[in-house]
């Protein structure tokens, strides 16, 4: 008797951790998925990675591998001569996103920007002069700076508030824009 007892409480605790794994995996699965992603300012190339992490507690329990690629914006960038790429060994890794359905943040505001591709090529196109100080300063900040990626966001978003260089470098250098 003592014996089945044994057996029957053996069995109710292995129960117990398969179905305390599945609640684990589900919650994981429906609410652990995200992503990040980091920008190579030296090799102008983004590198992305999916990952699965234990809700509340944010272990990873699976990444993939990284998925190495190139934004349609700093390709433009690129073709049309704003940016280049440098020689620096080891490249620079800077933060772009770290996302979670979970918790839902971890977009920089330079990555909110940089993906705006369309708008952004559009600008560059529509105006020429301010993109000849823009995009050196934007690339410039994020492979000097220390906190580059801080100031980069900010760097764009003037430009896209400012008519022409003059009220740019007027915003940025922490002046303020005559009213219009």
């Amino acid at each position: 008797m003592a014996e089945n007892k044994r057996y029957a409480t053996i069995a109710w605790l292995i129960v117990m951790a398969i179905g305390l794994v599945a609640v684990l995996a589900f919650l994981t699965y429906q609410y652990g998925r995200g992503g990040r992603g980091y920008f190579s300012p030296d090799t102008l190339r983004m590198r992305t990675q999916r990952e699965f992490l234990i809700p509340l507690v944010n272990v990873p329990v699976w990444r993939s591998r990284y998925d190495v690629h190139q934004q349609p914006l700093v390709t433009f960038l690129k073709e049309e001569g704003y940016w280049s790429p440098t020689n620096n060994e080891p490249p620079r890794w800077i933060l772009a996103f770290h996302w979670n359905d979970h918790w839902w943040d971890g977009d920089l505001l330079w990555h909110k920007e940089l993906v705006r591709d369309e708008f952004w090529i559009q600008w560059t196109i529509e105006h020429p002069d301010m993109a000849r100080v823009v995009w050196p300063l934007v690339i410039q900040t994020l492979r000097t700076q220390p906190d580059g990626e801080h100031y980069a966001g900010n760097i764009l978003r003037c430009a896209s508030v400012t008519e022409n260089t003059r009220e740019f470098e007027l915003l940025i250098s922490g002046g303020r824009l005559p009213n219009k």
